[in-house]
């Protein structure tokens, strides 16, 4: 018979400590092989960062004391997280939509003369003098003036022959022109001779008088007013 092989040798494996796995065993060795940051390369990243809130910083339209930051960071008052957070904080605020421009505000004058016309165009005439002496008064906000707009805006149109003139005019211009130039005038006056009538102010006048005389005659005759003079005004007068 042949004679047994020899079993073989066992490893010397060193003793595992208890409790250490084989995944805490490689993080520890990982840890070990990392090698530490130097001062200069500390100092250059610190400079890089530095930098890199500098230009942002500069772009939000900040201003800021580099100087300052750097000597709060050698003496310890700032961390280098610190620094990270100012530079994420500057960051967020460049991705954030810009805010619009500040409304520009709103013309007095031009919301008088548009409160004067809506209230003729029912039927209920104001007294511009006195709202005008309100809002240098202060008593009257220009707020409160364009609520006294939105209301009678929604009061119902007195009917008047220019309302029947404009029902016949808007079957002959667009809308988007029809709104426009026809949309703030109201009747003034009529004396069976005379029809006058109240635009929103001296560009709407203009406008109506050279582009758009004959759609107004036409609308005269249509009504049964051809023989009519139709005045256009802006302002009170």
């Amino acid at each position: 018979d042949r004679p047994a092989e020899p079993a073989p040798a066992a490893r010397d494996v060193p003793d595992r400590p208890a409790g250490l796995t084989r995944a805490s065993e490689q993080q520890q060795q990982q840890q070990a092989a990392v090698v530490p940051e130097t001062h200069q390369a500390f100092s250059a990243r610190v400079e890089g960062m530095i930098s890199v809130l500098a230009i942002r910083t500069r772009d939000a339209g900040r201003v800021w004391d580099e100087t300052g930051v750097r000597e709060r960071i050698r003496t310890g008052a700032m961390t280098v997280a610190d620094l990270q957070a100012a530079i994420d904080e500057v960051a967020r605020a460049l991705a954030a939509p810009a805010a619009p421009p500040p409304a520009e505000p709103a013309n007095p004058e031009l919301l008088i003369s548009e409160f004067a016309v809506r209230s003729l165009q029912v039927g209920r005439p104001c007294a511009e003098p006195e709202i005008r002496e309100r809002i240098r008064t202060g008593a009257m906000t220009v707020a409160d003036l364009q609520a006294a707009i939105d209301e009678v805006a929604r009061a119902p149109l007195a009917r008047t022959v220019w309302t029947e003139m404009l029902g016949r005019i808007e079957t002959k211009v667009n809308r988007y022109n029809f709104n426009t130039w026809f949309g703030l005038t109201a009747l003034v006056e009529d004396t069976g001779k005379r029809v006058t009538v109240r635009a929103l102010n001296e560009l709407c006048r203009n406008w109506l008088t050279r582009h758009y005389a004959g759609e107004i005659r036409e609308a005269a005759a249509e009504v049964g007013r051809g023989a009519v003079e139709v005045v256009i005004v802006a302002g009170e007068g």
